[in-house]
C-alpha cells in the first residue's frame, strides 16, 4: 500500500489502538508510530506507557494528538 502512494516507510505515521496489530506491525516495517490506549483498545492492551511506540497516549485526546501533529 505504501508503494501505491509512492511513499516510503521512514516518512509516515501509524496512530494507533492496538499495541500489536497497529504499533508492531507499522514499527516492523520502519514506521514511526503514536499509540492511543482507548475504549476500542483490546480488553488486555498494555498500558501506554509499556508499549515500545515513537509517542504514547494513555487514553484518546484527538485536541492533544491535533496540537502535536499540527505544532501548535
Amino acid at each position: 500500500m505504501l508503494r501505491d502512494q509512492d511513499l516510503e516507510a521512514g516518512d509516515c505515521l501509524m496512530v494507533g489502538n492496538d499495541p500489536v496489530c497497529d504499533i508492531q506491525g507499522a514499527a516492523a516495517v520502519g514506521m514511526d508510530t503514536w499509540y492511543i490506549r482507548s475504549g476500542l483498545s483490546p480488553a488486555d492492551a498494555t498500558p501506554a506507557g509499556d508499549v515500545p511506540a515513537t509517542y504514547r497516549q494513555e487514553r484518546m485526546d484527538l485536541k492533544k494528538l491535533r496540537k502535536a501533529l499540527m505544532n501548535d
